[in-house]
């Protein structure tokens, strides 16, 4: 007994491990708000991992070739305008806010495809089936065009800035010195603008398969859309010069009648389908109402080759009309027909057919006999 109590003690103090409890079916894949902030928090979590690993890479190369990258398109506008270039500093705390800076937006561009699958599998569970296949294949695509307006960028700053550079005096009492940070604000203002931008032609898309928009329509609109194009680019471009705002709208136009060709191969896909899913009911209906086929005979089953000629060339049999019983009068004689009901015989002239044709004679009419005489009533030898 004792043995058994201290056991029972011992097993108080020990607390056993509680078996895993099968978690309950959820077939719609349903959450409570507090679950989807903690799928949003780990989501964030991942972009974060994924833009200091790169972050950290970026501030290595900083000093190799990455600040010769960034500084490189003023240092072209500058030598086209025949000026040097001084970038500086006017506080000791910039160059390390402008590493940072540089290293930050080199992070991100580079984590940008990572950052997209991230957002991407977060709102996908509260998309329907359709959904997901109509937008999934436009995350690649959202990269690309992002990127080329990156590109775009890259290529014009040097341009903009040998523009805004002619309006400097020509005499050498005046030189520019540069803020590195506020080059950086221009570069990364425009970055940012055209990237937005350049999604332009997938939002049209988007727009064409829900049947918001037309090509008809786009193309009927191109004048306004020339307008708002133009506007936009003067809201990307920092300056108030048309040169600047023309390097950007110009691009933004070229992609507006991009989205009207997409739109217009989108509308070609849709009526295909419809009229592949309209001929497919139509010939289902076809099959559906059709008669069953009838199935031949093997040649194994016939006695002969007689016996299936025979079965081929056999005259079809005839219905048999039902014999109808004569229609008797009330005395049990033979009724004769009411004046009129007897369907008169059609007699064939068959003397134009030579002489061997039979000599059909007509047949004689028949007559309704004549209502006795008063003398015939009263003649006992008369037959009437």
């Amino acid at each position: 007994m004792r043995q058994i109590r201290r056991l029972l003690r011992l097993r108080k103090l020990i607390k056993l491990p509680a078996l895993p409890q099968r978690k309950p079916p959820n077939p719609t894949k349903e959450m409570p708000f507090t679950q989807h902030l903690d799928e949003l928090r780990s989501h964030l979590m991942r972009v974060l991992i994924y833009v200091m690993v790169t972050g950290c890479l970026m501030w290595s190369l900083y000093d190799r070739w990455l600040e010769q990258i960034f500084v490189k398109p003023i240092e072209r506008a500058f030598i086209a305008a025949n000026m040097n270039v001084k970038l500086v500093f006017t506080h000791f705390l910039d160059p390390l806010f402008f590493k940072l800076q540089v290293v930050a937006t080199a992070a991100v561009l580079v984590t940008l495809p990572f950052i997209l699958w991230e957002i991407w599998r977060f709102i996908a569970p509260g998309l329907h089936k359709g959904e997901r296949k109509n937008l999934g294949p436009m995350l690649p695509f959202s990269v690309l065009l992002a990127f080329a307006g990156c590109g775009m960028v890259y290529v014009i700053v040097p341009f903009a800035v040998q523009f805004l550079l002619q309006f400097v005096p020509k005499d050498q009492a005046f030189s520019i010195f540069q803020d590195p940070q506020k080059y950086y604000y221009f570069f990364l203002r425009l970055m940012l603008g055209s990237a937005i931008a350049f999604q332009s032609p997938l939002v049209f898309m988007v727009l064409g398969k829900l049947e918001l928009v037309s090509s008809k329509g786009m193309v009927g609109y191109w004048r306004h859309a020339v307008l708002v194009n133009f506007v936009v680019a003067a809201l990307i471009t920092p300056t108030i010069d048309p040169f600047n705002m023309s390097l950007v709208a110009l691009p933004l136009c070229f992609l507006y009648f991009l989205s009207v060709v997409l739109v217009w191969f989108t509308e070609r896909g849709r009526r295909l389908a419809e009229a592949a899913a309209a001929l497919a009911r139509e010939r289902g209906h076809e099959l559906h109402n059709d008669p069953p086929a009838e199935v031949p005979v093997p040649r194994a089953e016939l006695e002969s080759a007689a016996a299936a000629y025979e079965a081929v060339t056999a005259a079809p049999v005839l219905p048999v009309e039902p014999d109808v019983a004569p229609v008797v009068d009330e005395y049990g004689f033979d009724a004769e027909p009411e004046p009129g009901s007897v369907e008169p015989i059609e007699v064939v002239d068959r003397t134009n057919l030579g002489p061997d044709a039979a000599q059909v004679t007509e047949p004689p009419k028949w007559t309704a006999p004549q209502p006795p005489t008063d003398e015939a009533l009263f003649d006992p030898d008369s037959d009437d």
